[in-house]
């Protein structure tokens, strides 16, 4: 018995979403004068910029 179920893409996709936690970030940068080496790569990490 084969039944098959309908999903709609957008019932999925928002499942896949990030959600911005006001005042509570998830990665904290300490004040600094000059970027350091970990933290430029961590930039290039985070392709939405979420920093």
């Amino acid at each position: 018995m084969n039944v098959e179920t309908s999903v709609r893409v957008e019932d999925k996709l928002f499942y896949n979403r990030y959600l911005v936690d006001v005042g509570h970030p998830h990665i904290k940068v300490r004040a600094h004068t000059k970027p350091s080496p970990q933290l430029l790569a961590l930039l290039k990490v985070c392709p939405a910029r979420c920093y």
